[in-house]
């Protein structure tokens, strides 16, 4: 049935195109009378505003390629690159905490007091969105995970408030020695 339909609607745009125009196409005036055109408005030369030198040389704005024959280099083996030092980051140095991450870091430990551990992990992981390498967001997050009784988590998390905190510091201690709080009650397990 489509097939017949199809094939209608095709012999309709045929005979469509076939059939005559009822008006006849547009023709040009077409007199005895000769058609004068106007010309084209030419620009007027513009004369350069200072003189040019004939016995100075034409610089062009771009200046000519490279021949083929200067482009074509002998390949050499690159010279290896100087050896890199790496220096760990000056951790005497206090991070900065941007006032978001303030702020939630004072809302988790709202939520905390509360007792409302789900709002103030979620309000920690926020924190770290907008300051990842601030130690204490680190440290806090994992001491919820042994709350928790992740032992996992919490040892990864205190590790990595470890790896950001001052050699030395207080916090540097306490991630210390919840990390091996975490790995001895992995262990007992």
């Amino acid at each position: 049935m489509t097939r017949n339909i199809t094939t209608l609607a095709v012999l309709v745009v045929l005979a469509g195109c076939a059939m005559g125009r009822t008006t006849p196409a547009p023709i040009e005036e077409r007199s005895l009378k000769p058609v004068t055109r106007k010309a084209a408005p030419v620009a007027p030369k513009v004369q350069p505003a200072v003189p040019r030198d004939p016995r100075l040389p034409v610089v062009n704005a771009l200046p000519d390629p490279e021949s083929p024959l200067e482009r074509a280099r002998p390949l050499t083996a690159p010279e290896p690159l100087p050896a890199l030092e790496i220096k760990p980051l000056d951790q005497s140095a206090a991070i900065a905490r941007p006032p978001a991450a303030a702020k939630l870091l004072a809302d988790a430990e709202v939520a905390l007091q509360a007792g409302r551990r789900a709002e103030a992990r979620a309000k920690l992981e926020r924190a770290l969105e907008v300051s990842p390498r601030d130690a204490e967001l680190w440290f806090q997050l994992a001491k919820i995970s042994e709350a928790d009784g992740n032992w996992k988590q919490a040892k990864a998390l205190a590790e990595r408030s470890n790896s950001l905190a001052a050699t030395g510091s207080p916090l540097a201690t306490a991630s210390a020695a919840l990390r091996e709080k975490a790995a001895a009650a992995l262990t007992a397990r």
